[in-house]
This record gives C-alpha cells, structure tokens and sequence, in this order.
C-alpha cells in the first residue's frame, strides 16, 4: 500500500544554504457578481441616501422640461417651412442653380469608389456591415430628415439612385480579383482629381461661389487630407538632429496649437495678402480659410504623429 502523498514544501539551494519557500496560496475566488433589477439599480443608485432622492427628483423634474419644451418646438410651434424656403441655401449657398447639376455629379462618382471599396472590404472579411451602419445611423437619420424637408421629389429620388449606384459597386468590388486592391489609392486620388474637375471644369463653379453645407465639407475634407503631409513634416523636423529645424518645427507647433481657429481665420482673411508677392494674385475667400485650415490642423497632427 502507498500512503497519500502530502504537497512538498519547495525549497531552493543558494551556495550551501537551503532556505525553503513558503508553499503556494490559493487565489481568492472572486465575489460573485450581483445582477440589479432596473428598479433595484435606481433605488441603489438614484434614492439612497435621501440627499440623492431629493437630487433626482429635481433634477429629474429639470430634464422632464427641457425634454417637453424641445418636443413641443420639434412638433408644435416651430416653423419648419423656414427650412424649407431656404433649404437649397443652408445645402449650398450662392452656388449658380443652373449649375446644381454638379454637386450630384461629384456624389455619384464617389458613391461608386466608395461601395467599391466597401465591396473588396467585404471580401477580405474586414468589414462589419451592422457596426458601419450603427455608427452611421445619426447621418442617415440627418438625411432622412433633410430629404423629408425638401419641396420635390427630385432630391429623393437623386439619392436613392445614389445609392443604387453605391450598391453596385459594392457588388462590383466583392468581384473584382485581389490583386486590384493596392490600386484603390490610386483611385481615390482620381477620384479627388475628378470631383475637383465636375465642380469647376468645362466652365464650372469657382470656389468662392460656393457655400452652405457643401463649402464646409469641402474645407473640413480638403484640410484633413492636405494637412496630413505638413503634420508628419512637422514632426520629423521636431525630431531632427539639426538645431535649427527642431527649433523652427517645435516654435511652429507650439505657437499655432496656443493660437485658436478663428484668430487665425481672421489673419488669413485680412492679412494673407500683406505675406504674398506683389506678383501672386491674392486667393479667394475660400482659399484662405484653407490655408487657415491646413497650418492650424498640421500642427495637431505632428503632435499625434
């Protein structure tokens, strides 16, 4: 018969000494994890103690109103027919009506590269169809409320053909062989390259023409993408080894990043011109809010880089 074999005390030599280890402790098991009612969970956290009670109540009673003040303006007293008037002027601005055209021009193009795209993410299993629409649900639904707002039916129907249109190449994107996929940044720059010429080509629309909505979505895309290249400049010169350009880069950043936007907005509406050459012509408005845009983002951008 063999008796039960009791758990060893470890032990460790060092030199000719023998010092023995304390046995191992079991892991604490940890506490077992309490599942509230909603009713509980309030109780808990919104009415105990009786200071916290009297804090919900109010405070409660305060977001009540504002919630029922806000639905009455959305549904009762405001004038929606404001919006609509003016609708195709909060879209874009002073741009030429017999020109409008254009604008849908340069979405149908992108919708195409974009469902593209999305299709070849599709096939490599890189996408998440239901997270991309959640994280787009407050656009749609920014859509759907602009489209119910329009006086014809003929945005609608743009749009929905838009869609058709990004769905296709969706499905042309799934089909497309792999080895297509290392040319898609070549074709998002022609696709940049072809916007720019459906706006302002063959006779088209200059940039201070524009506005509304559609002037600032081409200043907030067009300074991402053009502040990118100076940003990462930027930081490889804060890093250099040459004095004179880690100064020069550092000073940069730090001053733009202690400047706010609109100081340097107005700079470049009204002194721009006093920088430039006599014989550079002064750029537009929309111009200038670009370089604004571009010299106050680059310097976040090296600092994240």
């Amino acid at each position: 018969m063999t008796s039960a074999q009791t758990p060893q005390t470890p032990v460790t030599t060092e030199g000719s000494e023998i010092t023995a280890l304390a046995p191992e402790q079991p892991l604490h098991a940890l506490p077992p994890a309490t599942h509230l009612s909603p009713r509980e969970w309030a109780r808990a956290n919104l009415f105990r103690p009786w200071h916290n009670a009297v804090l919900t109540v109010v405070f409660g009673g305060l977001l009540g109103w504002v919630i029922y003040r806000a639905l009455r303006f959305v549904f009762v007293t405001g004038r929606w027919e404001i919006i609509q008037v003016n609708l195709t002027n909060f879209m874009v601005g002073r741009f030429p009506r017999d020109e409008l055209y254009r604008p849908w021009v340069a979405i149908f193009v992108v919708a195409v590269v974009a469902g593209i795209t999305l299709g070849q993410s599709a096939r490599r299993g890189s996408s998440d169809v239901r997270g991309a629409l959640r994280r787009a649900g407050p656009l749609i639904l920014l859509l759907a409320v602009l489209l119910a707002m329009t006086r014809t039916v003929t945005p609608s129907l743009l749009t929905l053909a838009a869609l058709v249109v990004a769905a296709a190449g969706w499905v042309a994107g799934a089909r497309l062989p792999p080895t297509l996929d290392r040319r898609m940044p070549v074709v998002w720059l022609g696709t940049i390259i072809a916007v720019f010429v459906a706006f302002t080509g063959f006779g088209g629309v200059g940039w201070d023409s524009w506005g509304g909505l559609l002037l600032t979505l081409f200043l907030a895309i067009g300074g991402i993408v053009l502040s990118f290249p100076v940003g990462v400049l930027l930081a490889l010169g804060r890093r250099s080894t040459f004095p004179a350009v880690r100064i020069v880069c550092v000073g940069y950043i730090e001053l733009i990043r202690g400047v706010p936007l609109i100081t340097l907005l107005f700079m470049s509406f009204f002194a721009l011109g006093l920088f430039l050459p006599g014989w550079v012509a002064t750029p537009g408005f929309a111009m200038r809010a670009m370089v604004a845009l571009i010299l106050f983002t680059a310097a976040y951008i090296a600092e994240i880089v």
